[in-house]
């Protein structure tokens, strides 16, 4: 019984641990609108700079209160398909979003920072390695309505001018 009483004060007082750290809760709020199942449709730029049609569907998760966690499949027409998978949170102690990006196509994962700003959630990342080439990216999410938002996805050489590799618009369904 009072290891049941214990458990159960732990477990309702967690918050309160100034050992635990801080739940972004409003961090966290401010992107919540890519949570939910979405279609979305738009276009991208091959590997021969030629301009495709992609179609695409996300869902978006809170997991343990910390996390959000999409799952996108893409369709990139002559490129083939896609599935990939963002992870991120709010670093409350550097004041920044914190995540990696991971995808099918992809040698390896991509780390990135970001910031809200209005109605934007901007993640950048900078030297990808993509082949030989260090490349610097830029994903941009916004929020058009609840049920609609924007990805922009943006790359250059380092010290480059700025290219848009994808744009999508994401309906909720």
């Amino acid at each position: 019984m009072i290891a049941t009483l214990t458990l159960t004060s732990m477990l309702l007082n967690r918050a309160q641990d100034p050992m635990m750290p801080p739940v972004p809760k409003s961090e966290l709020e401010t992107v919540s609108f890519l949570k939910g199942r979405f279609s979305g449709k738009g276009q991208g730029v091959d590997m021969q700079g030629k301009t495709i049609k992609i179609t695409s569907t996300s869902l978006g998760n809170l997991e343990m209160g910390r996390w959000m966690n999409i799952t996108y499949t893409y369709d990139l027409g002559s490129m083939g398909k896609m599935e990939g998978r963002l992870i991120f949170t709010y670093n409350a102690t550097k004041k920044m979003y914190e995540g990696t990006w991971y995808d099918s196509m992809s040698e390896s994962p991509m780390a990135f920072t970001g910031y809200t700003e209005g109605k934007y959630f901007v993640a950048n990342s900078p030297h990808v390695m993509m082949g030989e080439m260090a490349m610097d990216m830029k994903i941009v999410y916004a929020k058009e309505s609840a049920n609609h938002y924007k990805l922009s996805v943006k790359s250059r050489p380092e010290g480059g001018d700025w290219m848009t590799a994808m744009d999508m618009d994401y309906m909720r369904r």
